[in-house]
């Protein structure tokens, strides 16, 4: 049977970079090693690994692109271990326990994406909140009240005196806005085109700015939908004071339905009442139905159902500079 290598590297090498697509694991004997990624062109390191410390293990898992580069730090020596040294070592693991470390490292992989799409966004964000503000106070009402207009290069100057920025910087950032369908350029004018979508947008924004979705976990793809559904069933309670809300077993399984995801309703029921966006009781006896919680009465968290839907909805519309 193949047995593990050894393979010494000298200070300053780099063991496998990030998107190489191969598919060995290291375990560090002595020395130092760097785990980093490039992020708005900068490198940011994510952690220093030494003696006995493991790395590159999802790539041998589940066969895709590394996630991060490895940098030797100072002269350091592996052991190397491949994907056909691993699956021998482990033949007759039940596979019931290889889909639970596949489904680990999909989720791994799933929060280091959202952490590089998140990383070092504050000033493009700062420039179109300050922008929704003009928006706000100083705009003019269009189309029945329901778009606000402002003068283009005069909402592009107080941008740049309010905020110390360049009339590069402001003008991408316009561009960006009008690309994600919030506004629209034309004519000399600068026309928000939905003030609701604007202000979830915006509220994104000043989560994004602070920090406040480091805290909040992977979800499956199936309770992200759920979690939209619900949020945009209860409504946001912003500035009502109100932190829950109680749902009838009718009222959630009508959502769940809207999704189309009855066949799956405990199980995503169960992972959102893991990160504290649901609880729930049963108040009675289940009877022969095609509500399978009607029995059961819910309690939405508000604030953690709006930062979940906020980060899905607008995960992908972090502004760069």
């Amino acid at each position: 049977m193949m047995q593990p290598k050894t393979k010494n590297i000298k200070a300053g090498t780099i063991l496998f970079h990030e998107n190489d697509h191969s598919r060995e694991l290291y375990i560090i004997q002595s020395g130092r090693l760097k785990v980093f990624r490039m992020i708005c062109g900068k490198s940011v390191a994510l952690a220093v690994l030494e003696k006995g410390a493991v790395l590159g293990e999802m790539a041998l898992i589940d066969g895709k692109p590394r996630s991060a580069s490895v940098k030797a730090i100072e002269d350091s020596s592996v052991i190397v271990i491949d994907a056909d040294t691993l699956y021998k070592k482990i033949a007759g693991v039940p596979s019931w326990f290889m889909s639970i470390i596949r489904m680990t490292s999909m989720k791994i992989r799933k929060a280091n994406s959202r952490l590089q799409r998140l990383y070092g966004s504050n000033l493009g964000a700062n420039i179109i909140l300050c922008l929704n503000y003009l928006f706000m106070h100083e705009g003019e009402s269009v189309e029945g009240n329901t778009r606000c207009r402002l003068d283009l290069d005069h909402a592009r100057m107080k941008l740049i005196c309010l905020l110390g920025s360049t009339y590069q910087r402001v003008s991408k950032m316009l561009e960006f806005l009008q690309e994600k369908k919030m506004v629209d350029i034309s004519d000399g004018a600068l026309v928000q085109l939905d003030p609701t979508e604007m202000a979830r947008y915006c509220a994104f924004l000043r989560l994004l700015v602070r920090k406040s979705f480091e805290s909040v976990g992977v979800l499956s793809d199936a309770a992200e939908r759920l979690v939209g559904a619900l949020y945009e069933t209860t409504g946001s309670r912003e500035g009502a004071g109100e932190k829950s809300t109680e749902l009838s077993g009718d009222t959630v399984w009508s959502v769940v339905a809207g999704a189309g995801l009855q066949d799956q309703c405990f199980e995503i029921i169960k992972e959102l009442k893991e990160t504290g966006l649901l609880a729930f009781r049963k108040d009675k006896e289940a009877e022969e139905s095609e509500n399978k919680l009607a029995a059961y009465t819910f309690t939405a968290n508000h604030l953690l159902l709006e930062r979940y839907y906020l980060l899905f909805r607008f995960q992908d519309m972090v502004p760069m500079l």
